[in-house]
């Protein structure tokens, strides 16, 4: 009853708006979610509450959230397209993962952009998410034990996925996921999968047991074992790759981004053709690990890449009209609010022509309100 109480005040605030706003109910049979028409430089701001997101003015204008250890925190914690291949028509969809709660799907269509929620419920509000990634077709969650509590315990099930209802009912519940690969390795046995990601032509993952040291495994496909690899082979697999090994025009965007920061940057890129996200290196090799920037790459819909420093500030690279060569430049987010604490920009994807950022008020480890912004890209 709450998913639906929270659809209908949305659907209320946007039937409410001044009529001269880009904001709007979604016209189809189904009354949820809304859909918003995102005009060029006009910014919708949300915030992550406890029954999902909620629009709101500005973040310096979201709740005051108490700052909390990162892993009880609800934040994005990262994005994966909803394509699994390049899609000759453009990639218009998306998938956010959002700790302790769910995940939140985004489509751009004939000009609007739908919103999806799926929350997690009462595992997911007492786990962090470890790792996202997609399998068939779908998005994948893994969560595991709270890093800051003692005697923790792995959650059961740890994989979630979104479930198969019809997706324009625009709300729906998650999932357990069975990746039998895993299946050695239940978590109602004492294991836990601490992590799990796509390198090359293989997914890698590390179990864990009480009394009993970390293992790790790689296998081709999820859907048969794994075999046993040693901890440098894996920790070699999970490190920040050359610029050599990514896309060629994100690697060019790579380069200004190191030019502009003074030094090599690490930056983790989400693509409709990457399974899970990957870590970069601008340069190898790095006498630090320099700032952390996040990534988009797409190549199909007009090929374009996207580098985000936490601040706001950022670097394109697009093929130009008609296979024209390489256009680049720089572009500057809407400011968040300046001074302590810190507020910055953590991830960048696009669902078709509108950019998803997602965006933190953080303290140390901790973290305080959290949300996203959705702004057309207009260059």
């Amino acid at each position: 009853m709450y998913r639906r109480l929270v659809f209908l005040w949305l659907a209320v605030l946007c039937c409410s708006c001044d009529p001269g706003k880009p904001l709007r109910e979604a016209e189809s049979a189904a009354p949820f979610p809304p859909s918003l028409v995102v005009a060029a430089g006009m910014p919708f701001w949300f915030e992550l509450g406890p029954g999902g997101p909620r629009l709101i003015p500005s973040p310096g204008e979201a709740s005051l959230e108490p700052f909390v250890p990162w892993s009880r925190a609800r934040f994005i914690a990262g994005f994966i397209p909803a394509e699994p291949e390049e899609n000759p028509a453009g990639n218009t969809g998306l998938f956010a993962g959002v700790n302790r709660w769910g995940i939140l799907g985004f489509e751009s269509r004939e000009g609007e952009t739908a919103l999806y929620y799926y929350p997690g419920g009462p595992v997911w509000e007492n786990y962090p998410a470890a790792a996202l990634f997609r399998y068939e077709q779908k998005p994948a969650v893994l969560l595991r034990g709270d890093f800051f509590s003692s005697g923790r315990s792995a959650p059961v099930p740890a994989l979630w996925t979104t479930g198969s209802g019809p997706a324009s009912a625009g709300t729906g519940m998650l999932e357990a996921l069975r990746l039998p690969v895993l299946d050695p390795f239940p978590p109602g046995e004492g294991w836990e999968t601490a992590a799990f990601f796509h390198r090359g032509d293989y997914w890698y993952f590390r179990e864990s047991r009480s009394g009993t040291g970390p293992a790790c495994y790689r296998t081709p496909d999820p859907a048969v074992p794994g075999d046993s690899i040693g901890e440098a082979v894996f920790l070699d697999a999970a490190a920040p790759q050359g610029p050599e090994l990514a896309p060629p025009l994100l690697a060019l965007a790579m380069e200004e981004a190191e030019r502009l920061a003074g030094r090599p940057c690490t930056v983790t890129a989400v693509s409709p053709g990457f399974p899970s996200g990957r870590v970069f290196r601008s340069s190898l090799p790095a006498p630090d690990e320099g700032p952390e920037l996040s990534a988009y790459y797409r190549s199909a819909g007009g090929e374009l890449a996207l580098v985000l420093f936490p601040g706001g500030k950022g670097v394109f690279c697009r093929s130009g009209a008609g296979g024209s060569g390489v256009e680049d430049g720089h572009f500057t987010l809407p400011a968040l609010p300046a001074g302590r604490p810190d507020f910055r920009y953590t991830h960048i994807a696009a669902a078709g022509n509108v950019l998803v950022v997602s965006w933190e008020e953080q303290e140390n480890w901790t973290v305080g309100a959290a949300g996203f912004l959705l702004l057309e890209i207009n260059w």
